[in-house]
């Protein structure tokens, strides 16, 4: 009589972390059988499948050359807020009264759009018992129809003084005093077209915001609370060993609207090892600052770009990411005009958009560096007496690695060790040139036997933690570059010795 039983062997998983695997169906055994092969997964896996972006908040970046990187951010915005025009009262002393300079602190406005606020008039006939009409014209004052001009009457319902007080609204107008000093004209008249004198009249504007501002302005210094750039590579894989990365850089990349010269000043850079160490960052560029490019009257509501980058030619950068560092803090200021008065603008939706970012390109050292993923399995026939496993690889990846698997029960327990021949299984690093190139593949295979015993250890495994220990070149002493077409080819198969 044929016994059939399951046997699931989907345990193996991959030579990196995150791989996708294919695994075998439910293997049934018959045991009239001696010796059976089954395949165990086929893998392809690229440094992205090592890389776990998601839990550290990391993103994996190909640049144009096919190397790779990470790259870390956090962003912020800068606001330049338009400052707030002061009510002003103006008597109209005279047919002709110039209106003295807007009350406007930081700015000597020459220019400006406004987004709210009134103009009120206030005019009394102390004389005429006759209505009388009146017609007010505000120089350098628009809109799209024209300067401002209005008629009104002052009635007179027979008692003096008669008084006509009458708001419009501002939102829409454009100031406009590049060529000359705003002025409020105005021509009192009776019925018969004469001439009538008044004797009290008043201008008010208040409650004014802008659309912009453009005029000459002070210099001007924001205190700035920046967000702490989180570098989780470090602290996110911390099994042992050491990667040190040769090219890092600190990079700042601002989008900038606002029309003025503008900077960001550096009061400080320090940077959190995984120990809670404090480091400061150094370099020229903490005195010169990060001057910005701005966009001319033309060009408002457009973005410019600049950047500035901290790399191992002006700081000691590189020192600082050897320390294995979990992240950055900026204590800096935006300073506008930062040389003294300076004509420009800023519009009500001006402002600094910056990207703090932290860029780890794959160019290193790496020394007994290890990853640890685990991976759930059920081990259920008891008529195996025996096996084998085997694993073939071929590795483009310029990077030696060692492999130790452990078998654990439900508590986490360890059951037994997956060992080689030699007692180590171990992948030689892909041979590449000086860029970084794939000159020769490496290729890998072994057998692995399972004795009855140790199958019998092993038979109530619910895990297998696979621990890969990643060296460069020279033993970890020769820096090299990992390109986004090297991969490493894992196949694993097992062949099962039954009872007969």
């Amino acid at each position: 009589m044929e016994i059939k039983r399951s046997i699931m062997v989907g345990f193996l998983g991959v030579l990196m972390l995150g791989v996708a695997c294919k695994a075998p169906e439910d293997i049934e055994v018959e045991r009239d059988l001696v010796n059976l092969a089954f395949p165990i997964f086929e893998s392809e896996t690229t440094l992205s499948d090592l890389i776990d972006a998601g839990q550290d908040s990391s993103a994996l970046i190909v640049y144009n050359d096919n190397s790779m990187g990470l790259e870390y951010e956090t962003t912020m915005s800068v606001p330049v807020p338009l400052p707030k025009m002061e009510d002003i009262s103006v008597p109209l002393l005279s047919t002709d009264q110039p209106v003295p300079a807007f009350p406007i602190s930081g700015v000597q406005l020459k220019r400006a759009k406004l987004s709210a606020g009134s103009i009120t008039f206030h005019f009394e006939n102390n004389q005429y018992q006759e209505k009388v009409n009146v017609e007010v014209m505000v120089s350098h004052l628009s809109n799209g129809n024209g300067s401002f001009r209005k008629v009104f009457t002052i009635e007179y319902d027979g008692d003096l003084p008669a008084t006509q007080e009458i708001s419009y609204p501002l939102a829409g107008y454009t100031i406009d005093v590049l060529s000359g000093q705003m002025a409020v004209r105005y021509s009192a008249k009776l019925a018969d077209g004469s001439t009538a004198a008044i004797e009290a009249a008043q201008m008010v504007i208040k409650n004014v915001d802008f659309e912009f501002i453009a005029g000459k302005w002070a210099s001007k210094t924001i205190p700035l609370t920046v967000p702490k750039l989180q570098v989780g590579f470090f602290d996110h894989y911390t099994n042992g060993g050491k990667v040190t990365f040769t090219n890092p850089k600190l990079r700042l990349i601002a989008q900038n609207s606002v029309g003025l010269p503008a900077k960001f000043n550096f009061n400080d850079i320090t940077v959190t090892t995984i120990t809670n160490q404090k480091k400061p960052v150094e370099g020229t560029f903490m005195t010169s600052g990060f001057g910005l490019a701005y966009p001319q009257m033309s060009q408002m509501g457009k973005y410019l770009t600049s950047s500035k980058v901290m790399d191992k030619t002006n700081s000691n950068i590189v020192e600082l990411f050897a320390e294995d560092l979990k992240a950055v803090d900026y204590d800096m200021d935006f300073v506008v005009c930062p040389n003294g008065p300076e004509n420009g603008f800023v519009a009500k939706s001006s402002r600094v958009d910056l990207g703090l970012k932290a860029e780890l390109p794959f160019e290193g050292k790496v020394s007994d560096y290890k990853v640890v993923k685990d991976f759930d399995v059920k081990f259920t026939n008891e008529y195996v007496k025996a096996a084998v496993i085997k694993l073939q690889a071929k590795n483009q990846i310029p990077m030696d690695a060692r492999i130790q698997m452990y078998f654990l029960d439900n508590a986490g327990i360890v059951l037994d060790s997956l060992v080689a021949s030699n007692g180590v299984m171990a992948i030689a690093s892909a041979v590449v040139d000086p860029s970084g190139n794939v000159i020769h593949a490496e290729e890998w295979q072994e057998e692995m036997p399972i004795s009855q015993e140790k199958w019998e250890r092993i038979r109530s495994t619910a895990n297998v933690r696979l621990v890969t220990s990643f060296t460069s070149s020279a033993g970890g002493s020769v820096p090299v570059r990992v390109k986004a077409n090297q991969h490493v080819e894992l196949n694993a198969g097992i062949q099962l010795i039954v009872l007969p």
